[in-house]
């Protein structure tokens, strides 16, 4: 029983590995992790002492998996991995909520006081400018425009 629980967790280890540099869902990664807790059972169950050989096997993957990471720095492929961009700046051109200024328009969703307007065929998100309020298809007016948001009032 002791070499099909090493056995199992070698293949577990390799399944993991290979799922690491395979592009998609991870389902080998994921079969990997359920043939480990197999080996994990085997080893507790089955094997005298199997608590101690499962204590080493982790301090084994926990020693390989950091020279693997080691590893992967050293050979510049740790960009693969690991996302180190980030976004500076907003990339969202928000001059052209100007133009909605005294226009107006219907309310898609009500007004709690954010919610979506559609004003001349854009669909927006505004807010309520007296923070009231207002329920679904409502005929409101752009009345004001600060900081990045639509100010809506109710049209009578």
């Amino acid at each position: 029983m002791i070499y099909l629980a090493l056995g199992l967790s070698l293949a577990a280890v390799v399944m993991i590995v290979v799922d690491v540099f395979l592009e998609g869902f991870g389902i080998l990664g994921t079969f990997g992790l359920l043939v480990m807790a197999a080996s994990i059972f085997i080893n507790v169950a089955y094997v005298p002492f199997g608590i101690f050989i499962m204590a080493g096997k982790v301090v084994a993957l926990v020693v390989a998996g950091v020279f693997f990471f080691r590893y992967l720095k050293r050979k510049q492929l740790y960009g693969k991995f690991i996302l180190k961009e980030t976004l500076l700046e907003d990339k969202i051109d928000f001059s052209a909520l100007e133009n909605f200024l005294g226009k107006e328009g219907i309310t898609r969703t009500a007004l709690r006081p954010f919610g979506q307007a559609n004003i001349e065929g854009t669909s927006v998100e505004v807010c309520c400018s007296d923070a009231k309020y207002i329920p679904v298809n409502q005929r409101v007016k752009v009345v004001d425009l600060r900081d990045r948001k639509l100010f809506v009032t109710v049209v009578k």
